[in-house]
């Protein structure tokens, strides 16, 4: 949870990160990481909630979260470091999750899928 400003306008961001070790795993760990930070219920998120994964090589996340469903999710790849973000917008967030806070998910393990493209 963290606050930035912009201007004199106050926002409230919560990021979640992990690092992955199997790259057909990314896929649903977006999905997991959004549905965890959705359920903090200390501040609710007014821009969104941003997902950070590392990988090496870096897939761009952004990327394969849109290819997952995240149609509006937004993203930059200039950077290697960029690479490795993706901000899934508020009203995303809560068309699949519900109002906030959400449910946190159930403590699963994230199963192997196909490999992703980059």
């Amino acid at each position: 949870m963290d606050t930035s400003y912009s201007g004199a306008s106050e926002r409230s961001v919560i990021t979640v990160e992990a690092t992955v070790s199997d790259e057909a795993q990314i896929p649903q760990l977006i999905d997991y990481l959004a549905q965890v930070a959705w359920s903090v219920n200390e501040v609710e998120p007014d821009t969104g909630v941003f997902v950070r994964i590392r990988f090496t090589p870096q897939p761009i996340i952004g990327k394969v979260a849109q290819m997952n469903g995240w149609t509006t999710a937004t993203y930059s790849s200039s950077t290697e470091d960029l690479k490795q973000f993706v901000v899934l917008p508020k009203a995303a967030v809560r068309q699949r999750f519900g109002d906030w806070p959400g449910p946190a998910p159930k403590a699963e393990v994230v199963t192997a899928r196909a490999p992703i493209g980059r």
